[in-house]
């Protein structure tokens, strides 16, 4: 085999791995970095549960003896809705369950009190170190008392260049904390309700695990401008990227003179950098933001909790939010039109004629004339007229409700 033809196809394959990170859906399996702190609930030889979320660790790295109440921290990445963990920690240092992590601008101090960018932070209790006066930024650890009202644990003062936070906008700070709930327009983080109505989605909303919010008080109300995974001890601004080499290009640029004098450069001089921050979840470049999807699936269960949200790429190509809601139920939304492509209830055997009838109107039309009538059993009249026409999709007679099935079934709620 000649020198010439190993060199051509060394070439090819970094070309090839080059182009598959730039499609859709091939990094976005291995850059949803996620985190989760908190007490293990229950375990079997190759998961843990935390916060509910249960969490495979077979191929872990395992730094803390592993038993049901032991308080954990774990590292991993969202892969196709499971947690796939890369490291189990103890806790020691740093947010502890239950916790959130302020950082913010100090605006008064009264005795045992701190109000920081208009929250008001009992420190009696706390650790506070020297320095923290009015006008220094600093980091809080403490547990969430009542609205925009925090019981501090440890006060100390904030140093960007050591953090996972950068100093925070003018106006703003930043919450960090476990996904609580998801609802209508806001979130529960640690304890405290956000506003998301207008909030940028940066990743896959969890249920259990830690996010960061950039938010502000408008109206006596805690405000967000933008939502990511939280990643403790790293880079901010690496959006949770696994970016080979840190944007290097992959670049062989070598002359094969030895035949035709041509030039391998493979993927001409493309960049290995998927997506720019290799994100695939932001509702950017979507007609349907991540909060209209939560609002359509709590149209057809207004009762549910919503477990997590994602934007993926299903269905050969198509563009989806994919919600996983309580009973381990999974529901995949056009991000482009809004219509419930699949609703998946995990032990239907693709029969979804249940028995828990809802009966919730989602009566949704892009030009006023539509009418999405769905029960919980799957059997409505799915009426959608786009444009003034009569299109009737009344596909009650196949068990489906005209709706395609997803054997991939729902994360564990």
């Amino acid at each position: 085999m000649s020198h010439q033809f190993l060199r051509r196809i060394t070439v090819f394959l970094i070309a090839l791995i080059a182009l598959m990170s730039l499609l859709p859906g091939v990094s976005a399996q291995i850059t949803n970095i996620v985190e989760l702190v908190g007490a293990i609930e229950s375990m079997s030889s190759n998961t843990i549960t935390v916060n509910s979320q249960t969490v495979d660790i077979s191929a872990a790295e395992i730094n803390t003896a592993l038993e049901v109440g032991a308080i954990v921290k774990v590292e991993g990445a969202l892969q196709g809705g499971v947690i796939v963990a890369r490291q189990v920690n103890a806790v020691a240092d740093g947010l502890q369950p239950g916790e959130a992590e302020l950082v913010g601008v100090v605006e008064s101090m009264s005795g045992s009190t701190l109000v920081v960018n208009g929250q008001t932070i009992d420190i009696s209790a706390a650790e506070v170190q020297a320095g923290v006066v009015v006008g220094e930024t600093v980091k809080v650890h403490g547990i969430a008392s009542g609205a925009n009202i925090w019981q501090a644990r440890q006060v100390e003062l904030f140093q960007a260049v050591d953090d996972s936070s950068q100093q925070p906008v003018a106006g703003e700070f930043e919450v960090t904390g476990t996904l609580d709930s998801i609802g209508s327009g806001v979130i529960v983080v640690a304890g405290q309700t956000i506003s998301i109505g207008s909030a940028e989605i940066n990743d896959p909303l969890v249920l259990g695990t830690l996010v960061k919010i950039h938010v502000s008080v408008v109206n006596g109300q805690l405000t967000a401008r933008e939502v990511e995974n939280a990643v403790t001890g790293a880079d901010d601004n690496s959006n949770a990227n696994d970016n080979a080499a840190d944007n290097s290009n992959t670049n062989e640029n070598s002359n094969d003179n030895a035949a035709e004098n041509g030039n391998d450069n493979a993927a001409d001089n493309s960049n290995d950098n998927a997506d720019d921050n290799g994100n695939d979840n932001t509702s950017a470049g979507t007609a349907i933001s991540a909060q209209q999807a939560i609002d359509i699936v709590l149209g057809v269960y207004p009762t549910t909790t919503i477990r997590s949200i994602e934007l993926t790429t299903k269905f050969g190509g198509t563009l989806v939010w994919e919600v996983k809601i309580g009973n381990r139920i999974e529901l995949n939304i056009d991000a482009q039109s809004g219509v419930i492509l699949t609703i998946d209830r995990p032990g239907d055997d693709n029969n979804q004629n249940g028995n828990a009838n809802s009966n919730g109107n989602d009566n949704r039309d892009d030009n006023g004339n539509g009418n999405d009538n769905r029960d919980d059993n799957g059997n409505g009249n799915d009426n959608n007229d786009d444009n003034g026409g009569n299109n009737n999709d009344n596909s009650g007679g196949d068990n489906s409700g005209g709706m395609g099935g997803d054997d991939s079934g729902g994360m564990g709620g």
